[in-house]
């Protein structure tokens, strides 16, 4: 599996980051809506791995 995002850092991430607030809601949204999707078994479905395999090789994870 890939390294985490944290792993590619030279430096320490802090314990604490401050963002904009509608950027915390986006990013609500968008766990709430994985989670959902997760539940509803989303990671059992085809093409599921290598679409989390292009995103990390595109990120350089």
């Amino acid at each position: 599996m890939a390294p985490t995002p944290e792993a590619q850092l030279s430096l320490p991430l802090p314990a604490m980051v401050s963002i904009p607030r509608d950027e915390y809601l986006k990013l609500q949204e968008a766990a709430e809506k994985l989670a959902a999707l997760e539940a509803g078994g989303v990671d059992n479905w085809e093409g599921y791995a290598e679409a989390l395999r292009a995103l990390y090789e595109d990120e350089g994870f």
